[in-house]
C-alpha cells in the first residue's frame, strides 16, 4: 500500500462515511452519477437555448487498442448531441452519453469539438474534427495519479478526441482516436450518430 494513502481512523474519507480509502477524491457510485447526470442534462438544456442546426443520438459500438490486448474491446454506449453550423463547412457540436469503458467502469461523458468539412464523395461527405471533454475512467485516474501525479475529480479525467468521419445523408460513421496510455501504442473508438 502506497503511505501517501493510509488513512487513520477518525480521518474525513474513511470508509464510513462512504468514501473510497483507496483514492482521496472518490465519489460514492450513486452519488458520482447523480451529479455527472445532472451536469449533462444542464449542459444539453442550455445547449438548446441557442439555435442547433441539428440534434443527433449516437451509437458507440466498440474501440481497438493497438498493442494492448488486456483491455476491453467491447464499449456500448448511447449518447445525445447538438450541432451548429458557424460557418459553411464548419460545425460546432456539444454531446454527452454513458458506455462500458475499457476498463470494465460504466463511463458517463460530456464533449465539446469543432469539424469541418474535408471531402465529398458522391453522397458521402468526409469531415475531420476535434474535441475535448471529461469522461469517467476509475481505474486509468488511480494508476495516472500514481505513476504521474496527474490529479482527477473522483475518477474524472479530461479527453482529448480527433476524429474522422463519414457522413452518408442523416447517419455519420465515427472513428475517433484519443491519447493512448503508456502499455498502448494507439487507440480507436467507433461510433454512429443518428441526425433527427
Amino acid at each position: 500500500m502506497n503511505p501517501s494513502r493510509r488513512r487513520t481512523a477518525g480521518k474525513v474519507g474513511a470508509a464510513g462515511n462512504g468514501l473510497s480509502d483507496i483514492a482521496p477524491l472518490a465519489i460514492p457510485l450513486s452519488l458520482m452519477y447523480r451529479v455527472s447526470m445532472r451536469i449533462l442534462i444542464l449542459l444539453l438544456l442550455l445547449s438548446g437555448t441557442a439555435h442547433a442546426q441539428d440534434r443527433y443520438f449516437g451509437l458507440v459500438v466498440g474501440s481497438l487498442h493497438v498493442g494492448n490486448d488486456n483491455l476491453n474491446n467491447f464499449n456500448p454506449g448511447l449518447s445525445y448531441g447538438k450541432r451548429w453550423v458557424r460557418r459553411p463547412g464548419t460545425e460546432w457540436h456539444l454531446e454527452g452519453g454513458v458506455f462500458h469503458n475499457s476498463y470494465d467502469e460504466v463511463s458517463p461523458f460530456v464533449l465539446v469539438g469543432l469539424s469541418t468539412h474535408l471531402i465529398t464523395f458522391g453522397h458521402t461527405e468526409i469531415r475531420g474534427g476535434i474535441g475535448t471533454g471529461i469522461g469517467y475512467y476509475r481505474t486509468l485516474a488511480l494508476d495516472l495519479k500514481d505513476d504521474y501525479g496527474i490529479p482527477n475529480i473522483g475518477g474524472y479525467l479530461p479527453l482529448a478526441t480527433a476524429t474522422l468521419t463519414a457522413r452518408v445523408g442523416g447517419t455519420d460513421f465515427r472513428l475517433t482516436t484519443v491519447p493512448p496510455d503508456r502499455d498502448t501504442t494507439a487507440i480507436f473508438n467507433f461510433s454512429i450518430a443518428h441526425r433527427f
